[in-house]
């Protein structure tokens, strides 16, 4: 559903939008020599579905995590906790785990260089282009220019039209909802976790992450 208040044609709007994430299989799980164990964690991941709020109001944006199911104790490089980014202040905070170590983010906001494409698909009825950024961290953006707001889930923003799905290596996030909001909502500034700057936390994941994938079939599940 996407409406709830008026078209979201400006960036002024009071905005609630909510994603579905799902666990992205790697070519790493899919290498399991051992059948049963390769089924068995790739159900796992299937299995580890979560649902994410994300506000967006004047400037201010916040993503967290807004399932009604409690985690099972899944911790994974690339779970994301709570983004907070004022940019008028230029400030992030964000929280994120590299399993189960939690970190605190807090760094000047800059804004990602996206590369458009021409390519096009379909999300839940509305046409959308591709974005990339090649960075440390690939990531692949299908945004609408049709809801002209330049957000999109884990803080990336930026694009002439709201993110309809962003995939990264582990994890991708498709809206659900959109509704437009009466009032101005309530931004908490997440606290917890080691602190650390944007680079460091990039360098960090994206170390985790090349080890697991040389590491193919050495898949470990962190039951907490």
């Amino acid at each position: 559903m996407y409406g709830g208040g008026g078209s979201a044609s400006a960036q002024s709007q009071n905005v609630r939008c909510t994603y579905a994430a799902t666990h992205v299989i790697s070519e790493a799980v899919k290498g399991i020599e051992d059948a049963h164990i390769r089924e068995m964690v790739i159900q796992k991941f299937q299995n580890d579905k979560k649902t994410f709020t994300m506000l967006y109001a004047d400037g201010k944006y916040s993503f967290s995590e807004g399932s009604s199911e409690k985690d099972a104790g899944l911790k994974i490089v690339g779970l994301a906790g709570d983004i907070y980014i004022d940019m008028a202040k230029d400030s992030v905070y964000a929280q994120k785990y590299i399993i189960d170590k939690l970190f605190l983010i807090k760094d000047k906001y800059k804004p990602y260089s996206w590369a458009l494409t021409k390519e096009t698909k379909t999300i839940n009825g509305k046409v959308c282009t591709k974005a990339t950024i090649s960075g440390t961290i690939p990531v692949t953006a299908w945004f609408c220019t049709d809801i002209p707001l330049n957000v999109g889930p884990l803080g990336y923003l930026g694009l002439p039209g709201i993110i309809m799905q962003l995939d990264t290596p582990t994890y991708s996030y498709v809206l659900q909802e959109m509704v437009n909001l009466k009032d101005v909502p309530t931004f908490v500034v997440p606290t917890k976790g080691k602190v650390v700057s944007q680079e460091e936390f990039n360098k960090l994941e994206a170390e985790k992450i090349k080890s697991r994938g040389t590491q193919a079939g050495k898949v470990r599940i962190i039951r907490m």
